[in-house]
């Protein structure tokens, strides 16, 4: 069956969706959100519906869970990124898998860190670490 495009304003969906994102702390999960729209499929139903179970098991099992605000991540993860983008080319190989990319960023801007302050020996470079 094909639902015309105001159907979620003429089951009341669409005041569900704006209480839901009124209760969100963070930019990215109202992006979420609001991306979500109506389903008939059956198994996007049942997936949604396996992601509600499960961070209902989260919250009802795991009593130091943190089930309150959540701290907005979005500069930290921009920062990451801004690093990312910086890494030397001979470092990209790296950029598939996300922990590896960030100690490869960490490196490189250490490297510079180094470099600005005239590190260039191990005895330098312990010297600059005592600081």
């Amino acid at each position: 069956m094909i639902y015309p495009a105001s159907f979620e304003q003429k089951i009341g969906f669409d005041r569900l969706r704006e209480q839901v994102a009124a209760r969100c702390t963070m930019r990215a999960a109202r992006e979420l959100l609001a991306a979500e729209t109506f389903s008939t499929s059956p198994q996007e139903i049942e997936r949604r519906l396996a992601l509600a179970d499960e961070m209902r098991l989260l919250l009802d099992m795991e009593r130091d869970f943190p089930g309150g605000e959540y701290p907005d991540t979005d500069e930290v993860v921009a920062k990451l990124r801004e690093r990312i983008a910086a890494v030397p080319e001979n470092l990209k190989k790296y950029e598939s898998n996300p922990a590896h990319a960030f100690l490869a960023a960490e490196a490189a801007w250490l490297n510079e860190e180094y470099e600005a302050n005239g590190v260039t020996s191990a005895e330098q470079l312990v010297a600059f670490c005592r600081k």
